[in-house]
């Protein structure tokens, strides 16, 4: 029943949408907003581990000689009406810190029982020291990679033979030491463990480090080396949990 219900509502979500019907502002007289919360919903509550990218795909497939736009934007009209339901259900009660929802949500949402789950492990934490270091660690590398913008698609891979710092070579292997436990945690979606660890992990090393060493030093290869640590140390968190610098500055 569960099947036929999600199944159902694909199809009319993915036909209405696929002739050109939408909802705009409070006008929705086919429920199309409602047939997407219902997707959502039924997700969440029957635990559901689907990807909505395919799902989708499996349903403009079969309705292929129905649509009236280019594939790519219907699919993404599609994902905007499920994530606003995701916003929308995610949070009822408005009980996350500003930023939370988004720094979640923003790393992906195509399974949405982990999207919650992420979420609901992350705000239970988020007034703990661990889950403020971790941020503070994401905001600090993130506000650097930031900065060099012009060059982040230059940024390759480490380089340990241009370590020139004790420091540098401290805080590589700091995160050669943790990589593998963070990620496992990551991949068993034990997310309160690996947010904890990142923070206690990276957070006084990674202070220390931009209190004594130039990231930004005028020499090229050094400067992308240094840059790289930086984003390394940064996407091991934020590539599968949350973007902690979507949080206003955080104080630990």
């Amino acid at each position: 029943g569960t099947i036929i219900a999600i199944s159902d509502r694909f199809d009319s979500l993915v036909g209405f949408l696929a002739v050109g019907i939408e909802a705009t502002g409070s006008y929705d007289p086919y429920g199309i907003r409602r047939i997407a919360q219902g997707i959502i919903r039924i997700i969440i509550e029957k635990d559901i581990r689907l990807s909505l990218n395919e799902s989708l795909e499996n349903a403009i497939e079969i309705l292929k000689g129905y649509i009236k736009i280019k594939r790519d934007r219907l699919r993404a009209i599609l994902l905007e009406y499920l994530k606003e339901r995701i916003e929308n259900l995610i949070d009822p009660e408005n009980l996350a810190p500003v930023g939370l929802k988004e720094a979640v949500l923003c790393i992906g949402f195509d399974d949405p029982v982990d999207a919650f789950n992420r979420f609901k492990v992350l705000l239970k934490i988020s007034k703990e020291e661990g889950f403020l270091k971790a941020a503070k660690v994401v905001e600090r590398t993130s506000n650097i990679l930031k900065g060099a913008k012009n060059e982040t698609g230059l940024v390759g891979d480490v380089n340990q033979e241009l370590f020139i710092e004790g420091l540098e070579k401290a805080l590589w292997s700091t995160y050669l030491e943790n990589k593998g436990r963070i990620e496992q945690f990551i991949e068993e979606e034990r997310y309160i463990e690996a947010t904890r660890l990142y923070g206690e992990a990276f957070y006084k090393i990674i202070h220390e480090f931009f209190d004594k060493v130039l990231v930004n030093v005028q020499e090229q290869p050094l400067r992308l080396n240094r840059l790289a640590i930086m984003k390394a140390i940064n996407r091991l968190y934020t590539e599968k949990v949350a973007d902690l610098a979507k949080l206003p500055q955080i104080v630990v």
